[in-house]
């Protein structure tokens, strides 16, 4: 799984936070076990017909299976059904048999329904399922209705909540808010205090086939996958976003109905935004077209199912809530166990830690600070007083020799050993070995030229690193060591070279500075006694350094000569013509030049220049189609022409008449040699021999014959000529400087 996908998993599950168990709303109702989904929506928003049509569809989906398992479900889902599908039954002639009836559509549901049955999702999960039909009066604030806190207990128990709006309120402004209102209130109960929203959530707009621009279900969901990130935003950016989607703006009428749906649920909208990525809006139809109008009944209008039902988006909102679902489900038990490795690191934390405070920070950094205190100022450990060394000695005997110290750290003990030796056994060897040391790094310093010390602005010394001085103060340190010594010797010899090497850096140009270093070194063979291996190689390196610089000045004096050749050739270049130069002479010599160039920040652009003319230059080394006519030609006569190159037979094609004004192409790249053939017999001639024999033959032998065969060609053995007009000219592709 891709980072990015399982950082949105994580951020979802940080929004799913669960609500708290003491927080109550209705109380004192039963409801079945299962997995509760509820459904929010008002009279006659389709809640109703939208279960009874889904229990159809799932019957065909295979991702979505939906088993009805009791006889309350089953005999509303069958009611329904009929009334929908104009289904009767007769028993009129001893045998129950179906009839035809007049389609309608179920009755407002005058009471409550609990629905229940199995989901068997993506073939492999099944899940329980409990939902609530309910008259939608219920979750009306308009009027307090007798199924209200129960409406309210079950939507607050809820694992997913599927708020229902039916867009033919949108015209009644004081009912749509109401409407929005009422989901508002719901959320608020949800999540209070705006809190995270603990449930996924998702806004259907049934009967969405009365909305201008819906034409079907590539339409049903409203943000895809790859906006889900609006929903972290403000409600101002989702709009702009959701609305500026190529989707959306390309059909202005679906545009403005999107627009028109989500600035009139505003409000609702507004709450939701921000506070989840497990919310959705679905568009849906549960007719697939508009229904017919057949009256009115109070407060409403009455309609009957089309005479075709084809339900567009019904499975959508339903599994993309099981799905969201189940995903938090895994996210908040992945939390909970998170919180224990938390708990156990911390404990884990502290008792391993509890040792190592007290073997490094009580004991060891006493030592340590002893140990700072007696070097501070002192550049060898013989200018350590005696008592000093001593009492190093016995700090370091005591750890090393702790039973703690053994049983816990045994390796510390090892190393506290060799610190302890080290003081007990001090000698000249030691100190030599650490000017070696520092003469290496020094060594490593001039290898490494983004490490030299910087010219200081008044131009006459150098500026160093504090890393740098304290190393060059180390070395300069033992020269202070008894004459004769060593120390003495090998500190000075390094310090000699290092001050020609810095007074080189100030005086770069000057050739004399750098000859001074050559002389330092050649005099090494002569000296006594023998210089060591660490000053040999100081030496050698900064002899790599000197030669380097003359190397790159003859370098220099080569590429100023070559840049001077280019811009000659280019000036030339930009007024060439010839094709056989372009492709030919120029390639030939923009490679050359173009190595040449390459490293030089300065020429990037010309090498960028090269690169285009090579790569144009190139298109005319692969076989291409030219397509042409015969402009000119002797009357009476036609034209054979064969491709002569590599992988092209020696034959002329056939059969193939040329004739005037008619189309022709050939296939040719460089290198690829044209024969024309001029004949004199009609089509279908007896002497046809479609290009073995002619009256007359021009060969175009040239690498670049294509151009040869753009200009006007003399036939010699005739002197009559022949001329050809291209759809498009190739000197039009040559190569452009």
């Amino acid at each position: 799984m891709k980072l990015g996908k399982i950082f949105k998993l994580f951020k979802k599950g940080a929004k799913a936070a669960p609500k708290g168990k003491d927080q109550v709303v209705g109380g004192g109702f039963d409801w079945p076990s299962g997995m509760r989904i509820g459904v929010f929506g008002h009279s006659n928003s389709g809640k109703t017909v939208y279960f009874t049509v889904l229990n159809e569809e799932c019957k065909v989906s295979k991702n979505l299976g939906l088993s009805v398992t009791d006889n309350i479900t089953a005999g509303e889902f069958l009611a329904n059904y009929r009334a929908l599908w104009g289904l009767g039954t007769s028993d009129s002639a001893g045998t129950m048999v179906d009839l035809r009836e007049d389609k309608q559509f179920p009755p407002s549901t005058p009471s409550e329904k609990i629905l229940q049955f199995n989901v068997i999702l993506d073939r492999s999960k099944n899940i329980p399922i409990i939902t609530y039909d309910y008259n939608g009066k219920a979750v009306s604030i308009q009027e307090r209705h007798e199924l209200a806190d129960k409406v309210r207990d079950f939507m607050y128990g809820c694992q997913g909540l599927l708020f229902f709006f039916d867009p033919k309120v949108l015209g009644a402004e004081l009912q749509c808010q109401a409407h929005v209102a009422s989901f508002v209130n719901m959320l608020e109960m949800l999540a209070p205090a705006g809190g995270r929203l603990p449930i996924p959530v998702a806004l259907v707009v049934t009967k969405a086939d009365v909305l201008p621009g819906f034409s079907g279900e590539g339409q049903t969901v409203l943000v895809r996958s790859d906006q889900e990130h609006l929903l972290a935003e403000d409600y101002e950016l989702f709009l702009e976003n959701i609305l500026a989607s190529n989707r959306i703006a390309s059909n202005s009428a679906w545009a403005g109905s999107v627009r028109d749906i989500l600035v009139k649920l505003k409000d609702f909208l507004k709450l939701v935004i921000g506070r989840t990525l497990d919310f959705q809006v679905f568009f849906t139809s549960n007719t697939g077209v508009e229904p017919t109008k057949i009256g009115t009944d109070v407060g409403r209008s009455l309609y009957k199912p089309p005479d075709k039902m084809q339900p567009i988006g019904v499975r959508e909102p339903f599994y993309w809530l099981l799905k969201s679902i189940i995903r938090n489900r895994r996210l908040v038990a992945f939390r909970k166990l998170a919180k224990y490795a938390v708990v156990f690191s911390l404990i884990f934390a502290a008792v391993w830690s509890a040792p190592h405070l007290y073997s490094f920070h009580l004991k060891l950094n006493r030592i340590s600070a002893l140990e700072d205190r007696l070097w501070e100022g002192k550049g060898t450990v013989h200018e350590i007083p005696e008592k000093g060394r001593l009492d190093l000695r016995t700090a370091y005997n005591s750890y090393a020799r702790s039973k703690f110290t053994n049983w816990v750290f045994q390796d510390f003990a090892v190393q506290a050993s060799y610190v302890y030796d080290y003081y007990n056994t001090i000698s000249e060897d030691v100190d030599l070995q650490k000017l070696a040391k520092s003469i290496g790094q020094l060594t490593n310093i001039v290898r490494d030229s983004t490490r030299w010390p910087k010219v200081a602005p008044t131009g006459d010394t150098v500026v160093t690193t504090e890393e740098t001085a304290k190393l060059e103060s180390g070395v300069r340190h033992y020269t202070q060591a008894p004459d004769g010594s060593s120390l003495q010797t090998r500190s000075t010899r390094a310090l000699e070279l290092w001050d020609l090497f810095k007074a080189a850096l100030v005086q770069r140009e000057s050739q004399d500075a750098w000859d001074a270093i050559v002389r330092q070194v050649e005099l090494y063979p002569t000296m006594t006694p023998k210089p060591s291996a660490e000053i040999k190689q100081l030496g050698a390196t900064m002899l790599g350094i000197v030669n380097s610089r003359e190397l790159e000045q003859k370098r220099e004096v080569v590429h100023q000569k070559t840049t001077g050749e280019f811009d000659q050739f280019s000036a030339r270049l930009s007024e060439e013509t010839d094709p056989a130069f372009l492709l030919g002479t120029a390639v030939k010599k923009l490679r050359s030049y173009r190595r040449q160039l390459a490293s030089d920040p300065d020429r990037q652009e010309d090498v960028a220049r090269i690169d285009k003319f090579l790569k144009d230059a190139k298109n005319f080394d692969k076989n291409r189609e030219y397509r042409f006519t015969l402009s000119n030609c002797p009357p009476g006569h036609h034209v054979h022409i064969k491709v002569v190159g590599k992988g092209k037979p020696d034959e002329w094609p056939r059969p193939q008449q040329i004739r005037l004004n008619r189309p022709a192409s050939i296939i040719w790249r460089a290198g690829d040699h044209i024969y024309i053939a001029l004949h004199e017999k009609d089509h279908g001639g007896e002497d046809e021999s479609w290009g073995e024999t002619y009256k007359a033959l021009a060969e175009l032998t040239s690498d670049f014959a294509i151009f040869e065969m753009t200009e006007i060609i003399t036939l010699t053995a005739t002197g009559q000529q022949i001329s050809f007009s291209f759809e498009e000219d190739p000197k039009k592709k040559l190569p452009k400087w």
